[in-house]
């Protein structure tokens, strides 16, 4: 039996392999001294192989996406204690607010559990003054990749870079 013409083989056997590769092209393009945050959950691994093969620091940045139903696309996301990021085409009505606001508040909730789970609630590493290279597995919305550039922002990186 043959597989589908729709299925394709995926493009790295395993994010250990994604995140040597991505770590070679970031080093190939002059990031040497970066800081390279992985996207809570699927930019972990990626991020961490990322930065073995280079020799450069790696953290994890919290990041969760607000959605205003399970089915639902996300309407933005927010990044540690960074304010959240929302999609700027997203108007909700009055009849939403009331939605939108428990859907940002369980978001925080999801943020806080998992500083916990990814960090120890200890803090990130100082990225003052340093390129930081967000990293995720893959991005179909842009929200939490954006939500965790603020953040790095906020903290005091000096340039942001986002790589998936």
């Amino acid at each position: 039996m043959t597989a589908p013409a729709s299925a394709r083989a995926a493009l790295y056997p395993t994010k250990s392999g994604a995140g040597a590769l991505l770590g070679q092209q970031l080093t190939a393009r002059g990031y040497l001294s970066c800081v390279l945050l992985g996207i809570t959950p699927e930019g972990v691994e990626i991020a961490a192989n990322a930065a073995q093969a280079m020799g450069a620091k790696f953290d994890v940045i919290v990041c969760s996406a607000i959605k205003l139903g399970a089915d639902l696309a996300p309407v933005g996301a927010i990044a540690e204690q960074a304010p959240a990021e929302m999609d700027p085409d997203f108007q909700p009505g009055m009849n939403l607010l009331e939605k939108l606001q428990e859907a940002i508040e369980e978001s925080r909730s999801r943020v806080k559990q998992d500083l916990v789970l990814y960090r120890t609630q200890r803090p990130i590493k100082d990225v003052k003054g340093r390129t930081v290279v967000i990293v995720d597995g893959q991005i179909v919305h842009p929200w939490k990749a954006l939500a965790a550039a603020k953040a790095s922002e906020q903290l005091g990186a000096r340039t942001v870079v986002i790589a998936t």
